[in-house]
């Protein structure tokens, strides 16, 4: 295998070097766009629409140059009002105005869901064969706590862990190098995330699904950097990749798990052949 302490500085530097390009520049500015939800809000779009990457309101959309497609329904969250009211200070004894914050409901809409001018891409499409892909694949979904299965998904994910259903699905006509890291990725979700933290923590448990995806594949002689680097950049961007190093530990010792599993199952088909 290849050195892990090698890898995970190549994987610091890698998204610490995308914070710097004009790619993500303009991903970021794009991003500024978006409000910052709360975690009732996330907890509300998540159980809507788990596949929602970025989410905004009608005319929200309009002022990016996109418009809701027909047909779409929105997704129901939780609206910040501000208001004000006139209240009497017991210590002046005189009338006051203050502010205060109430709710009403409203609806926000997935990019998915929109058509019109392009947004710009963090991540563009992952590209490459792998060799002996077919027996890899067999190791990998042997690995995989819950079912793995490759559907058409028209939502723009690669994937996604159907926490309900118990299963991963995979989204079909991809390359050999996305296919393998997208299962990897959700492979990660099944085993290291519940419930809780797939909606409260969506910045850590996206860094460690993909920086694992990313060392299992570079242990076994696969490079995802390209894709990985701007994927993890996109979600530690705000954090100035402290999400990033608070779980290269994990990231590192659930690839190590994995590569080797893969590595047996692969060792076991090979000796059964032979």
């Amino acid at each position: 295998m290849a050195d892990m302490n090698a890898l995970k500085q190549k994987l610091e530097e890698g998204v610490a070097g995308v914070f710097t390009s004009d790619n993500f520049l303009n991903y970021l500015r794009f991003s500024a766009v978006f409000h910052n939800y709360s975690v009732n809000n996330r907890v509300l779009i998540f159980s809507q629409m788990p596949t929602a990457t970025h989410v905004a309101g009608f005319h929200a959309w309009k002022k990016l140059g996109r418009s809701v497609k027909k047909g779409e329904h929105g997704i129901l969250i939780y609206a910040p009002i501000q208001r004000k009211r006139v209240v009497l200070n017991e210590e002046t004894g005189e009338d006051e105005e203050v502010k205060y914050t109430s709710y009403t409901t409203a609806y926000v809409f997935d990019v998915s869901q929109t058509e019109g001018e392009e947004i710009p891409e963090i991540c563009r499409e992952l590209k490459g064969d792998v060799e002996n892909f077919d027996e890899v694949l067999k190791a990998v979904e042997a690995i995989s706590p819950v079912p793995i299965r490759f559907e058409k998904i028209t939502s723009g994910a690669k994937g996604y862990f159907h926490r309900t259903e118990k299963r991963i699905a995979v989204k079909e006509g991809m390359s050999q190098l996305a296919t393998l890291k997208t299962a990897l990725h959700e492979i990660t979700h099944a085993t290291l995330h519940d419930d809780s933290v797939m909606v409260r923590e969506k910045s850590r448990i996206e860094t460690e699904a993909e920086g694992t995806a990313f060392l299992t594949c570079a242990l076994l002689g696969y490079e995802t950097g390209e894709y990985s680097f701007e994927y993890l950049a996109s979600w530690a961007a705000h954090a100035d990749c402290s999400e990033l190093k608070m779980s290269l530990d994990t990231i590192s010792a659930t690839a190590a798990k994995f590569a080797a599993a893969i590595e047996e199952q692969l060792k076991e088909k090979a000796e059964g052949v032979a």
